[in-house]
């Protein structure tokens, strides 16, 4: 894989000052999907989840704040338990990730087809 290849990435942040947490949301909201309080996925090539980590650096104090990203490889499994986000009109779907997301449960995807015959179940798909 090339450097600008698109990978996933998991960001997680620990923000204590509200000032600097309401700018890491924001600068995150415009680059990544909120998928729980302060945890985002973010899909992005090395390149530019290096400029996404810069502009991050840019808004929080190092030694106050934790900020963690995580690879999350093509292959791998979502399990969603207890209440989800939920984003008005949004749909995301990803063949890669075989689960899907049911108001507040993930349910397997048996067979591609569902989702290729308009059969939804809920409002986001991974």
């Amino acid at each position: 894989m090339n450097k600008y290849h698109a990978k996933r990435w998991l960001v997680a942040y620990d923000i204590r000052d509200k000032k600097r947490l309401g700018r890491v949301y924001r600068f995150l909201s415009k680059h990544a999907l909120p998928t729980q309080y302060s945890v985002f996925l973010l899909e992005a090539s090395e390149v530019r989840r290096a400029e996404i980590i810069a502009g991050i650096t840019a808004r929080i104090d190092p030694s106050e704040d934790d900020v963690r990203v995580y690879h999350v490889p093509a292959s791998a499994q979502l399990w969603a338990l207890g209440t989800q986000f939920k984003f008005d009109g949004c749909t995301v779907v990803d063949e890669t990730l075989s689960y899907l997301m049911v108001g507040g449960t993930a349910d397997a995807i048996d067979d591609q087809t569902d989702l290729e015959n308009g059969d939804r179940h809920g409002d986001i798909f991974f």
